[in-house]
């Protein structure tokens, strides 16, 4: 809202700076207004009613002092107005009825209810008029001029009337006093030269016309001089010689400019102005700088008025003294400019709190319109009237705010109090209400003023605060309750923790760390590192600097030290050291925390060492190599020297290998040695070959004899024996033997085992050699009978028994030729094994040989209903064994063919850099995933043997072929869809 607004909310009249302002412009509108009475009236009248009146009237007190008469009236409506000035005779007051009498008797400004009370002479039309109106409250101040009554300012309002309005109005009566006095004085100077000039008027008026007119300016109050046109005073009037400081008749001839203190250029600049008005206009009105005989300075108001005496021209002046109106407007001018300010500082202040104005009058219920509260909530001036105000408030807080606001009208108090008001989008916001009393004189309430201002924020960061102190609380609670628990855990915790300050000192220690380090843990707190270890605190400090001089931690440090609790004894321990900051980020301590190890350094050792165990004992198949890797592992591990027995055909145990480290040997001695000399008695040797436990004993040394069992059955004993002097073995260390001893058992067997299947492989090889030479024999002079039978049969006319007999002879044909071809895979399998496969290379072409074969398997193809395609598509010359090509050429056709469902099948050769490839491909039944991995292998199959017969042979006779070659094999296959072979063989010349 405009500030003008926030003023009249605040109260009902101008404010103080409002006023001042208003007083200025009106001294400038008065000095610019013409010397004439009336229209100085309506100046003053127009210019007071609206923002300060409601009603604005000027009382003449005419010649004798007995009578007011209305000089000029104005009201806020325009038919009053019009009633008050256009009347066929003026309004007349006695100088004794009304308020106006009261200031004449008294000479004081008066308030009063009513202006005209009790004037019987007041025209009855004109009481009906007024009364009509709402009744206005009053206020009366003389107008006077060096201590004259010239009239009276009547003005009224409905609003009430104070004393600082009082002061204000009576300053603007006093302005336009003098101004009033000025129009009159030059009316009497007018009226008097026209009466001078008059022919027609008696003479001895005329005659007495000048000393009339000297005892008129003689008498007068004002200065009045007469200079002639150059400035040169001729005359002045004993008022101005005693204004200036002179005597009778001290002033004549002296310039006007020595009587200005403007100084030279300032007074030339304005006797300039002076004589340029007076050509021009005849008259001039201004107010300069005086300068007395003493040298003091004063401010006059001159009005100068060009007159033509004695036939020459001269100027008439008339001097009034306004020194003291003039500081006076200064201090008020500087007054109002420091108020402005303070205004628009207040105006500023508003604006930016974003305060709510308010006023109301003493009952404390609002009466008039509230801007700045309507602006806020919403409510119109009808919703908020009176108590309407509260329905803004949020109904939790309207009762305390009614009671405080009653609390404080009853006792006149200030008015504080803080809730929630609805604005006008329905929000409640937070408001903080405060209002004061403006008092009369006399302590009566005049009205109260008060401000609502916005704290939603403040009571939100209030809130915010309330919420995060609980927060903090609660945050602070948890904190402990979580302290309290990492120091129980701490505690409890089987892993080892302590806590040190910058000098290594124990700030805190759990009992485990206690117990390693062999001391209570109250003996640790407040003692170094050194202090409390000092036979380990070598191997602990140094990691403990380093944190503290680095800031970085140290993470899962394995390492092996004395246990301070037990002397003498290593431990191994997996350690963490982390450094502790403080707020400041700067390194307050070191933690650390100890893990130990030992049993786990152990485990993973032997976890090595039988990993490495299982590589060297089952790296040979060799029993003698198996059982000298057994002895020289036991010998490494824990023993002084170590013998193994195995049980001989006839159930004796036999010495087989004996190991012995010699004192001071860097390595162990291999030569045989007595076993008693070792204190390994063959009967003990003996007891625990049946027994289920490991044997140990003790004379001049440590003894544990370890029975080999595999299978359920045993192999012998594995005797392992300590250096003296006799120490006892460990558990962990004979669960070690123990493990060996059994993995030696599995590897002794396994050898047994390779040797009895490589001589079982002999066996079957050499019978399948003597087998196959055995069964072709009888086969040569069985297929020249059959080649007899068939010519005889051929010579024989044709009958059904000669036909049968043809069929007889066709199929012994083909089962010899089956029989012919599985003895030679018999053969070669033999030859494989036996490494007594030979080739005799020579330089063949592979497409050719692939056509011929091709060519053979037609027949077969077309009873199988296949269509069987060959494809060369590069001349491929290579050095093979032409009949073994042929036999892997063979194999595959006779697969696709057998397998391949009556569909097609494809031969393809082609020659692909430094090698030559062969593909067969059909698309019958395929070949199980599971599969692919072992149809390469002996009498393995992919496929019932019930169904498609065959011993399984030719696909791995193939893959020898083919690697005799120096060549590959492999197969591609998808079940029902297709199936490939892709053979690879390196294109090398012969010789």
């Amino acid at each position: 809202m405009g500030f003008a607004a926030l003023i009249s909310d605040v109260t009902p009249v101008r404010s103080v700076p409002g006023r001042l302002q208003w007083i200025l412009d009106a001294s400038r509108s008065l000095l610019e207004t013409r010397l004439e009475s009336q229209a100085l009236f309506r100046a003053l009248v127009r210019s007071t009613v609206g923002p300060f009146a409601d009603l604005s009237t000027v009382f003449l007190l005419e010649e004798g002092g007995a009578t007011l008469v209305l000089g000029a009236a104005q009201h806020v409506e325009p038919s009053l107005t019009e009633a008050l000035q256009v009347r066929s005779a003026p309004i007349r007051l006695r100088a004794d009825e009304g308020l106006p009498g009261q200031v004449i008797q008294t000479g004081k400004a008066v308030l009063g209810s009513s202006l005209t009370q009790g004037v019987p002479s007041l025209p009855a039309e004109l009481h009906a008029l007024l009364e009509r109106h709402p009744p206005l409250n009053f206020l009366a101040v003389p107008l006077r001029v060096s201590g004259s009554l010239l009239g009276v300012l009547a003005v009224g309002r409905e609003t009430p009337l104070t004393e600082e309005d009082l002061l204000f109005f009576q300053e603007l009566a006093d302005r336009t006093a003098l101004r009033l006095q000025d129009a009159r004085l030059l009316e009497a100077a007018q009226d008097s030269r026209k009466k001078t000039e008059t022919r027609t008027e008696p003479l001895h008026l005329q005659r007495e016309l000048p000393k009339l007119h000297t005892r008129i300016l003689e008498s007068m109050a004002e200065g009045v001089s007469v200079s002639d046109e150059q400035g040169f005073l001729r005359y002045a009037n004993p008022a101005l010689e005693k204004l200036l400081g002179y005597g009778a008749g001290g002033l004549n001839g002296k310039h006007l400019s020595t009587l200005n203190n403007s100084g030279p250029a300032d007074a030339v600049q304005q006797s300039l102005a002076v004589a340029e008005a007076l050509k021009t206009r005849g008259e001039w009105v201004g107010e300069w700088c005086n300068l007395r005989k003493d040298g003091t300075c004063f401010m006059t108001r001159v009005r100068i008025t060009a007159m033509d005496l004695g036939g020459a021209r001269h100027w008439v002046s008339v001097h009034q003294d306004v020194t003291a109106q003039v500081r006076t407007i200064h201090k008020v001018e500087a007054l109002a400019i420091e108020l402005r300010q303070g205004e628009e500082r207040y105006r500023s202040l508003v604006e930016a709190t974003s305060e709510i104005v308010w006023n109301t009058p003493p009952s404390g219920q609002f009466t008039t319109k509230q801007p700045g509260w309507s602006a806020f909530t919403g409510q119109r001036f009808e919703e908020l009237r009176g108590w309407g105000w509260l329905d803004a408030v949020h109904p939790e807080d309207r009762v305390q705010s009614h009671h405080a606001w009653d609390e404080a009208v009853l006792n006149r108090t200030t008015y504080q109090v803080e809730h929630r008001v609805r604005r006008h989008d329905g929000v409640y916001r937070y408001m903080q209400g405060r209002a004061v009393p403006v008092k009369n004189e006399d302590g009566t309430v005049r009205e109260w003023i008060g401000i609502h201002r916005d704290i939603t924020p403040r009571i939100e960061v209030e809130q915010a605060l309330r919420q995060s102190a609980e927060r903090e609380r609660q945050a602070r609670a948890e904190t402990e309750r979580a302290l309290a628990l990492v120091d129980s855990l701490v505690t409890a915790s089987p892993v080892s923790f302590a806590l040190l300050d910058t000098q290594l000192r124990y700030l805190k220690v759990n009992p485990a760390l206690a117990c390693i380090n062999g001391v209570p843990v109250e003996e640790h707190l407040g003692r170094t590192v050194r202090e409390v270890l000092p036979r380990v605190w070598g191997d602990v400090e140094p990691p403990l600097r380093q944190v503290l001089e680095t800031g970085q931690p140290l993470v899962n440090q394995e390492g092996a030290t004395e246990a301070p609790a037990h002397p003498g004894v290593i431990r191994h321990y997996l350690s963490s050291y982390f450094p502790v900051k403080g707020s400041d980020g700067e390194v307050a301590g070191v933690g650390t925390t100890f893990i130990e190890v030992t049993d786990q350094v152990k485990a993973r050792r032997q976890v090595a060492l039988l990993a490495e165990a299982g590589q060297r004992l089952f790296a040979s198949l060799d029993e003698k190599e198996t059982l000298e890797q057994v002895a020289q592992l036991m010998v490494e591990t824990v023993a002084e020297g170590c013998l193994v027995d195995l049980l001989s055909e006839e159930g004796r145990l036999e010495q087989a290998v004996a190991i012995h480290r010699a004192p001071g040997a860097a390595a162990p001695s291999w030569e045989p040695f007595r076993p008693w000399e070792l204190s390994v008695p063959l009967e003990r040797r003996q007891e625990a070959l049946g027994a289920d436990q490991p044997l140990v004993f003790q004379q001049d040394r440590t003894v544990c004899i370890l029975p080999l069992r595999v299978r359920g059955r045993a192999l012998g004993t594995i005797s392992v024996v300590t250096p003296p002097p006799s120490r006892p073995f460990h558990p962990d260390e004979v669960r070690l033997l123990e493990e060996l001893a059994s993995r030696a058992a599995v590897a002794i067997d396994h050898a047994r085992l390779h040797t009895a299947l490589q001589k079982a492989i002999h066996v079957r090889d050499e019978f399948l050699s003597v087998a196959s030479h055995e069964l072709k024999t009888p086969l040569t002079p069985l297929s020249l009978k059959l080649q007899v039978l068939a010519r005889e049969v051929a010579q024989q006319p044709e009958t059904p028994f000669t036909r049968r007999v043809q069929g007889y002879i066709d199929t012994g044909r083909k089962q010899i030729s089956k029989l012919t071809e599985l003895i030679g895979d018999l053969l070669d399998v033999s030859r494989i094994g036996a490494g007594r496969l030979q080739l005799e290379r020579q330089e063949i072409d592979l497409g050719a040989l692939a056509r011929e074969v091709a060519s053979r398997f037609e027949p077969a193809a077309a009873q199988a209903g296949s269509t069987l395609s060959v494809r060369v598509e590069h001349t491929c010359l290579g050095s093979w064994d032409s009949a073994r090509i042929e036999q892997i050429l063979t194999n595959l056709l006779d697969n696709a063919l057998k397998y391949g469902f009556g569909r097609p099948v494809s031969l393809h050769v082609r020659a692909e850099a430094e090698k030559a490839v062969v593909t067969v491909m059909d698309h019958g039944i395929g070949i199980e995933p599971v599969h692919l991995s072992r149809i390469f292998e002996r009498f393995e199959r992919a496929v019932s043997e019930r169904h498609y017969g065959g011993l399984g042979l030719g696909l791995y006779i193939t893959r020898e072929l083919v690697q005799a070659h120096g060549g590959s094999i492999r197969v591609e296959s998808e079940p029902n869809i297709r199936t490939l072979f892709t053979v690879e063989l390196p294109l090398a010349r012969a010789g």
